[in-house]
């Protein structure tokens, strides 16, 4: 952040001062954002116009809008909607995002009114944080083992070799490649299930899942 402009002591506030510190403020805090902290939820409105609901944004500070319509969009296309940080709605066609915005997700319009309403964080582009929801249900690990580091699948010999008459020696042979190959899928299934367990138990010490 540029360094803020200082008042000389024992003098009057300047105004000038004051406007140029917030803006130095204003822009260091748009490295934390965009996104929308909580709300700013759009639904189909009247004819070519979304309903957002009352939210907060995160857009160079804190921008806290009651609800408003965006309205105006173009027919029979996708409109991108965003949230300004005057905390006036807008919206566009192209997908490009305005300056000093938040996008709030798409809407899809055809014959004059507004077919669908995408919000997801995947398709839509809406900018919000991704929340974890710690499940209802306990994970149960019955095979306890953990391990934190997952090997690479590599041969092991088999401890155990066949034996039998020297006319089936060609037959051996076959199932004791067999075996090496089974005794290496069932090493590494083993090490997988112990590096997964592992992980269940740093994500259930992080409180994240029960």
């Amino acid at each position: 952040m540029s360094l803020l402009t200082p008042d000389v002591l024992g003098q009057v506030s300047s105004l000038s001062n004051y406007n140029g510190n917030l803006v130095a403020i204003e822009a260091a805090l748009l490295d934390l954002g965009p996104f929308v902290v909580s709300g700013l939820v759009p639904s189909a409105g009247t004819g070519l116009s979304v309903n957002v609901t009352a939210g907060v944004a995160s857009i160079g500070g804190r921008v806290s809008p009651s609800s408003f319509t965006i309205s105006g969009l173009t027919d029979a296309t996708t409109n991108h909607l965003y949230l300004l940080n005057t905390g006036a709605g807008t919206s566009n066609t192209t997908g490009t995002q305005p300056a000093n915005s938040v996008k709030l997700g798409k809407a899809v319009t055809a014959g004059g009114v507004v077919t669908s309403v995408d919000t997801a964080i995947a398709t839509s582009g809406r900018q919000a944080k991704l929340t974890i929801t710690v499940p209802q249900g306990a994970l149960t690990q019955t095979y306890a083992t953990a391990d934190a580091t997952l090997s690479a699948y590599t041969s092991d010999t088999e401890s155990v070799a066949y034996t039998g008459a020297a006319d089936s020696e060609a037959k051996l042979a076959d199932l004791n490649s067999l075996r090496v190959a089974v005794e290496n899928l069932r090493a590494f299934t083993e090490d997988l299930a112990a590096f997964t367990n592992s992980l269940i138990d740093k994500l259930q010490a992080a409180g994240i899942v029960s």
